[in-house]
């Protein structure tokens, strides 16, 4: 997987982890940061003021500055103007506000920016959305240090000048109001113009710059340089001790895994700081078109291979260790993560404080992806017997029913689970027509029986699925009009006698399920 980059909103700029300078404007007025309209610098804090700007349109429905005015009036608001506030969250509009700074010094970076809203995001989950509002015909002024312009006269000097004979003028002065300075205006010493011959004839005989003097200094004083540095740098050395490097700062790691069958993504974090002495690992649980619950594996091994399992601290859901005896999954420091409600297309989260230190960056990165593959390993391991932990290790779901079916009756219809190890017909999903409570696989997986529907095959050309109330027995479905099915999806019903039939499922993030081919008859033919 390679790295994703913002080039730009506009316009793309290949900047990297350094800053450019442009010789004119480019990009998109409306989402260009100050520095790069009044300075012409391009640069990662850039970047993140960009991201603010289309944080605050997701938001507003707007970009903060737009609003009357040529592109020229938007980009000159950047510059001088505050970002109107609007009716979010205080802590989103902190955030918003520092991405959005000025000075871009002052702005988080990107992973600051990032590890925020993620925290946030949990807490903001059910907020109503923000009404979108016109943009205003006013902004508020930047405050900017007021400049001070000193005149070229006195206060005598004026009084002086103010009070002499008004000479020949007629009329009455108009009342301009107090001068506020008075402007000096300078000469320009005019410049010498030369005759080109001669200036060509200076040029040719000009001393190279490299052979002037100054430059034989400049060359003396960096050698000295050098020699001083490679001198101390050995005799205040410690003899058998590497000398410090970035290695030993605070570092981070994130890792995303391939989304699952049952539409669950992990997305895992670790960042370390050493005087904590801990790496703190959050996990993000991410769901597709289904809600999902349950049980959650996580490993958390040691540094390296053989290491004792370390101390783990969780914050965020109830953890328990692994057992082996009740899950069927025997794995080395393993978790399982309890309590968790993923919606669909939402995500949940917990965090860990693991008490390890890793050497370097390599050494974490290294630790992220072992723990990540231990737990893949444990969770699609075809040995493994039992429904622990489902949404991580359902791989698809099989629909049965009996190859022939008596007319008028219900049809009995079997989702059977499909693990690593193969199809589980001891411990199917869900039976129908269902008796009792459903499995808690299936609540699981797919939040239950609002999570099922069948159809009878039909092919969709009139738009009669039997979702509006009616029994879909018109013809339209692919046995002929021979099956019916209620409204809330879950009972289908044989009404009619035909040689083949089929029906489909949908359970969860599982869909266009298929049954294989069965038979309607009579009962006088069976």
């Amino acid at each position: 997987m390679g790295d994703v980059r913002v080039s730009g909103f506009g316009i793309s700029d290949v900047v990297g982890e350094k800053i450019r300078q442009t010789t004119g404007l480019i990009g998109t007025p409306h989402y260009m940061p100050p520095e790069l309209i009044s300075q012409g610098r391009s640069g990662p804090t850039g970047d993140v003021y960009s991201t603010g700007i289309l944080l605050y349109e997701l938001l507003a429905g707007r970009t903060p500055f737009a609003g009357p005015g040529p592109d020229f009036s938007v980009a000159y608001r950047h510059v001088s103007s505050r970002p109107p506030r609007i009716p979010v969250d205080d802590a989103v509009w902190n955030v918003l506000d520092g991405l959005l700074s000025k000075d871009p010094a002052q702005r988080p970076t990107a992973s600051e920016a990032a590890a925020t809203l993620r925290r946030l995001a949990p807490r903001l989950a059910g907020s109503s959305p923000v009404t979108r509002a016109e943009a205003p015909e006013d902004f508020d002024a930047v405050e900017r240090p007021a400049t001070v312009v000193r005149g070229a006269f006195t206060d005598e000097d004026l009084t002086a000048f103010s009070s002499g004979a008004p000479g020949d003028h007629a009329g009455i002065a108009p009342e301009l109001g107090e001068a506020d300075s008075a402007t000096i205006a300078r000469s320009i010493p005019r410049r010498e113009v030369r005759p080109r011959a001669e200036a060509r004839l200076e040029e040719q005989v000009a001393i190279p710059f490299w052979r002037t003097r100054k430059a034989l200094l400049l060359a003396g004083a960096a050698a000295l340089l050098v020699v001083a540095m490679v001198v101390g740098f050995v005799v205040l050395a410690p003899a058998g001790q590497q000398t410090p490097t970035a290695e030993g700062g605070q570092m981070s790691k994130q890792l995303q895994d391939a989304a699952l069958p049952t539409g669950l993504s992990i997305s895992r974090e670790a960042s370390y700081e050493p005087a904590s002495g801990q790496i703190r690992l959050t996990v993000a649980y991410g769901a597709q078109k289904a809600p999902l619950s349950g049980d959650f594996l996580e490993v958390i091994p040691g540094l390296a291979d053989g290491e004792a399992c370390p101390a783990v601290t969780w914050e965020g859901a109830s953890v328990s260790r692994n057992q082996a005896s009740i899950t069927g999954l025997d794995v080395e420091c393993g978790w399982k993560v309890s309590g968790l409600e993923v919606p669909a297309g939402g995500a949940a989260q917990v965090t860990a404080k693991v008490s390890v230190s890793p050497a370097d960056q390599q050494a974490l990165d290294a630790w992220l992806r072992s723990g990540s593959e231990a737990t893949t390993a444990a969770t699609q391991d075809p040995a493994v017997k039992g429904t622990a932990y489902p949404v991580q290790r359902l791989k698809g779901v099989e629909v049965r029913t009996p190859a022939r079916v008596v007319t008028p009756s219900p049809l009995k219809i079997t989702l059977v689970p499909v693990w690593a190890g193969g199809a589980d017909e001891l411990n199917p999903l869900y039976v129908s027509p269902a008796s009792g409570k459903p499995s808690q696989v299936l609540a699981a997986v797919s939040g239950g029986e609002k999570g099922v529907r069948f159809s009878d095959g039909s092919d969709g050309s009139d738009g009669s699925d039997g979702s509006d109330g009616s029994d879909g027995s018109d013809g339209s479905d692919g046995c002929g009009g021979a099956l019916a099915v209620d409204s809330a999806g879950l009972t289908v019903t044989a009404l009619q006698i035909t040689p083949q039939c089929t029906v489909r499922a949908s359970v969860g993030n599982f869909t266009e399920l298929q049954s294989p081919s069965f038979g309607i008859t009579s009962r006088e033919n069976s």
